[in-house]
């Protein structure tokens, strides 16, 4: 569960610094529908692999400081959320799925 945890910081790290580079060249903040995100995981038994089929980005910008002397300045992205719904992650294979389910208690939790 901490490497998932650790995957999911990572892509929140990544998916920040492709909004950055985006944001330069355009004012529009959406994520890119080619944009995917796959989970990486070990047990006592394999490595498997699942996919993410839903990523939802929401970010607010401090559109003053969108001036190109200024990308380099902290502060212009104020807020970044990633949310992804457990129900799409898959893994190709319905018991995996129901593990990986289980495992992020996804009835108790629906998002990560």
């Amino acid at each position: 569960m901490k490497t998932l945890n650790k995957y999911i910081l990572s892509l929140v790290v990544i998916l920040a610094f492709a909004l950055n580079s985006a944001i330069a060249q355009t004012n529009s903040y959406k994520l890119l529908s080619e944009s995917s995100m796959t989970i990486n995981g070990t047990s006592t038994i394999h490595d498997w692999e699942a996919d993410v089929e839903k990523i939802n980005l929401k970010a607010e910008i401090n559109d003053s400081l969108l001036q190109a002397e200024a990308l380099s300045s902290a502060g212009f992205i104020q807020s970044l959320s990633v949310t992804v719904p457990v129900e799409s992650i898959e893994s190709g294979k319905g018991g995996m799925n129901r593990k990986i389910y289980g495992a992020l208690k996804e009835k108790d939790h629906p998002n990560i």
